[in-house]
């Protein structure tokens, strides 16, 4: 027992350095990507109208550039003018949430893993090159399968929404970091008055729900039920019990890339 516990803690430490180096080294690259926007933020209200429109501009290009947790950031910011400036909010409505796609492999392993089934057995069709892709995870178009087999009944076109590899680690470590940016940006005139310490907490409840897919099935569910009443009102509706953190299956087949992203 005592082995196997030492191999425990080496298997742990050995996984923190290597976790402890990732974290460094996208430390560095966010400083790199931020330096330009942290070093021209004390002048932005001291040289004029124009001087301020670029420096939100900038802003803008630095969280695309930065990944998914900060797009999702900028858009979370975009829905808070009681936080936020009036003109940053403006400006991150224009953050863009097309991302590069995953390989079906990966899409077909993660269905197949979060419902323990084979993907033949749960579609009809499934195609392969996803209808949209997001910060987050992408959206394939597909078919179940008849529930009884030998009627012809019409097919179910549902959306099936799989998370992209790496996110979720991805994003806990833009997390530590982002604290880190909070606390600095206390000491920094013109970012202190955005109280980002009080805010990050707030954007980490919302991005809870982005990256765990059952949690934003559990949200949906619970809007579609309180809104029930009102027919000019319309959500996804997740489809139970093809829900899963990394997966989930909407029975409401929508194209729209702004209501899955």
């Amino acid at each position: 027992m005592r082995a196997q516990d030492g191999h425990v803690y080496f298997t742990s430490l050995v996984l923190s350095v290597v976790d402890g180096f990732h974290l460094a080294f996208r430390m560095v690259q966010l400083l790199i990507y931020f330096f330009p926007i942290l070093f021209t933020a004390p002048p932005t209200d001291l040289f004029g109208i124009q001087f301020r429109k670029t420096w939100v501009h900038l802003l803008l290009l630095t969280f695309e550039r930065a990944g998914p947790a900060f797009i999702k950031l900028g858009q979370w910011a975009a829905t808070r003018p009681d936080i936020f400036p009036q003109d940053i909010c403006a400006e991150m409505t224009k953050l863009q949430t097309k991302a590069p796609a995953h390989d079906f492999p990966y899409t077909k392993r993660s269905i197949e893993k979060a419902f323990g089934r084979k993907i033949s057995d749960i579609f009809e069709y499934f195609e392969e090159e996803p209808v949209a892709s997001g910060s987050i995870a992408q959206v394939h178009r597909a078919a179940l399968k008849f529930r009884y087999p030998g009627q012809k009944l019409k097919p179910v076109v549902v959306a099936v929404k799989v998370r992209h590899p790496g996110v979720s680690e991805s994003i806990r470590r833009d997390f530590v970091i982002v604290n880190l940016l909070a606390k600095i940006s206390g000491f920094i005139p013109s970012l202190n008055r955005l109280r980002l310490e009080d805010i990050v907490p707030q954007f980490a409840v919302y991005m809870t729900t982005q990256v765990d897919l059952a949690r934003e099935a559990a949200h949906l569910s619970r809007s579609i039920y309180n809104f029930r009443r009102w027919k000019d009102v319309s959500f996804l509706k997740p489809l139970y019990p093809l829900v899963h953190p990394i997966v989930f299956v909407d029975g409401k087949m929508c194209l729209s890339q702004k209501s899955w992203m």
